[in-house]
């Protein structure tokens, strides 16, 4: 899902990556910016305190084994979750990151770009506030994505950073008519606090996003 640079800690062959995987989201950090390079996740990751010099050694040769991306191998050792991920990726990317659930999500936006359009560019539609729309990417560096989303449905695309799992399952869940509209509606202006707090505390760089719903 992301751009051609390679992003492996290591200087390592081109590998292709699987949109909105956790290799693609390692590579899109690396390549977000040519004139100024940004940190390696592996980097991000052991300056946050995510992961220890271990683990991070461990990954790496795990890494030269199997020639998968570092950010798949952590995951998949259970070093970091895919939130993690996202958030550390994120903030080399220099834009928002979520971990997508109930709540941050308006059913009732997803008609603006459709089930196929969504499923296709690995995308969900947020939440609309006046002529911008939040949309949840794969792929948040995307220019084209992103213009053929403003297109579509005649709105300033404000992108964020989500995991391609995460999206296409709330894409098919919402697709399918099985969110309740209304009740998404109460559900939120009764956790309106609760939910803005929880943000803050829990997604890091995604910690406005609530406050603009």
């Amino acid at each position: 899902m992301m751009s051609t640079s390679d992003a492996k800690q290591t200087p390592q062959p081109d590998a292709p990556n699987a949109p909105g995987s956790p290799a693609a989201l390692e590579a899109g950090a690396a390549a977000a910016s040519p004139q100024a390079p940004r940190p390696r996740v592996g980097d991000v990751l052991l300056a946050g305190g995510h992961i220890s010099k271990e683990q991070l050694d461990r990954g790496l040769a795990e890494q030269r084994k199997s020639g998968r991306f570092l950010g798949e191998v952590l995951v998949a050792q259970g070093v970091i979750t895919p939130a993690t991920l996202v958030r550390s990726v994120s903030a080399s990317l220099g834009v928002p990151g979520c971990h997508l659930r109930h709540g941050l999500i308006d059913p009732g936006v997803m008609k603006l770009l459709g089930t196929e359009e969504c499923e296709r560019l690995r995308v969900i539609p947020m939440f609309k506030v006046g002529e911008t729309l939040t949309v949840a990417m794969a792929e948040p560096q995307s220019l084209p994505t992103i213009d053929r989303i403003s297109q579509a449905t005649g709105c300033r695309v404000r992108p964020v950073l989500a995991l391609e799992a995460s999206i296409l399952e709330f894409v098919r869940k919402y697709g399918s008519g099985d969110v309740d509209v209304d009740e998404f509606l109460t559900r939120l202006a009764d956790a309106a606090v609760e939910v803005v707090e929880r943000e803050r505390v829990d997604e890091g760089p995604s910690a406005d996003l609530d406050t603009m719903v």
